[in-house]
């Protein structure tokens, strides 16, 4: 349409669609010439560990590399470096539990003192919906998180938050923001001597 040249990339031995076909299903699939690189040039410095990934790349996994993946799998310690690692899960409920575990290390007052679980609450025809509700109805129009964990500490507010994919995020107050439904915000509080702290991530 209108004589421009369009070029996609993209890696199609990713896994498929979370919804939706893929996508040589598409109707559109029959106007483009697709081109093939049959090459990986990622990781060739660690043959090894290349080979392996090719392995996976094209579905023929040897038992070879799946011991050494079984090896890896029993020797990971969770608890070394667990505030700065990226961590990626098969499923939402494992991200959250993880979430949660790494939330328990902020800073606090004292090892008494509990978190604090913030989670955002909306309101339709004046009648309170569910926090999952409000995710599908907002979820297209806010990236903002609905839930997210506080810790008060010295002379710091510190905010654990997780959103609809699993990311997990510490940021100081003056840089957080939660998604209360139509209001997309959350609501004021003292930032008064808040402290910035690290940040870190979580994905599945």
């Amino acid at each position: 349409i209108g004589g421009i040249s369009v070029l996609l990339t993209g890696n199609l031995f990713q896994l498929p669609s979370v919804q939706g076909d893929l996508i040589f299903y598409s109707p559109v699939w029959i106007n483009f010439f697709p081109l093939f690189l049959t090459t990986a040039h990622c990781q060739q410095e660690d043959q090894p560990f290349y080979q392996m990934l090719e392995e996976i790349r094209m579905g023929n996994v040897t038992e070879n590399t799946i011991a050494k993946i079984q090896q890896k799998v029993q020797e990971y310690n969770f608890t070394d470096n667990v505030l700065n690692t990226t961590h990626i899960v098969g499923y939402r409920n494992k991200a959250s539990t993880i979430n949660d575990i790494i939330g328990s290390y902020l800073p606090s007052v004292d090892e008494h003192t509990e978190p604090y679980e913030l989670v955002a609450i909306d309101y339709m025809n004046n009648i309170q919906i569910s926090p999952a509700d409000a995710d599908k109805l907002f979820c297209h129009y806010t990236n903002f998180p609905t839930k997210a964990t506080e810790v008060i500490g010295t002379a710091r507010i510190s905010l654990a938050i997780e959103d609809t994919k699993g990311y997990l995020s510490v940021f100081s107050f003056h840089q957080a923001r939660i998604s209360n439904g139509s209001d997309q915000k959350r609501e004021e509080v003292d930032k008064k001597d808040i402290a910035q702290t690290y940040p870190f991530y979580l994905r599945h």
